[in-house]
């Protein structure tokens, strides 16, 4: 009996879970200056993940365009376990939180673009002194 509510409640519970991770992405993103870059390449790095186990991933590279005529080559982080796929010199808006460099419209792919950006009954109600 119990095995069935688990197998019955367990997509719900990872659809909050994305619900979720998408508001909290979204209320991230807002506020934010949303800045045009354009993609150059693929690297992979490999980084320590415990004692004696690496991971390889492989990160975007950006180019952004600074008023003065300018560029800077910055790191394109993940926010998500989503990835799109970019072509060298497709332009792409992209924010900064947290110095780290994220893709504006991480969430808006796939099936993740029909889940709602803001969850309501997983929000927490503020109160204003």
């Amino acid at each position: 009996m119990l095995s069935i509510v688990v197998i019955t409640l367990t997509p719900f519970l990872i659809l909050l879970y994305l619900v979720k991770l998408k508001s909290i992405f979204y209320e991230d993103r807002e506020g934010k200056k949303k800045i045009e870059a354009t993609f150059e390449k693929y690297e992979s790095v490999t980084e320590k993940v415990s004692r004696n186990e690496y991971a390889t991933r492989r990160y975007g590279y950006v180019r952004i365009n600074n008023n003065e005529g300018s560029s800077i080559l910055a790191r394109l982080n993940s926010a998500s376990f989503l990835e799109k796929e970019f072509r060298r010199g497709e332009k792409l808006d992209v924010f900064w939180s947290n110095n780290r460099l994220l893709y504006w419209h991480t969430y808006d792919i796939g099936l993740m673009k029909y889940f709602p950006s803001k969850s309501t009954f997983t929000k927490k109600k503020r109160i204003n002194n």
